[in-house]
């Protein structure tokens, strides 16, 4: 139950402290840095994805203008 905590915001999108702070009493400070670290990772990689599923329509286009 205390991974779920980490994800439970106060509706504004963003954890608040006292979430962080229990999880830290429950699983240590480590695992907390870990969670931390993935969650504000997982938006960045989804940038990634959505380049990556963008680039051979962008090529296509780019070698499309080129002829």
């Amino acid at each position: 139950m205390g991974e779920l905590a980490l994800y439970q915001s106060n509706g504004t999108g963003r954890v608040n402290v006292e979430t962080y702070l229990s999880f830290i009493s429950d699983v240590g400070f480590p695992i907390v840095v870990t969670f931390y670290l993935l969650y504000r990772i997982e938006a960045k990689l989804d940038g990634v994805i959505d380049s990556i599923q963008r680039l051979p329509q962008q090529l296509f286009e780019q070698l499309k203008q080129a002829e």
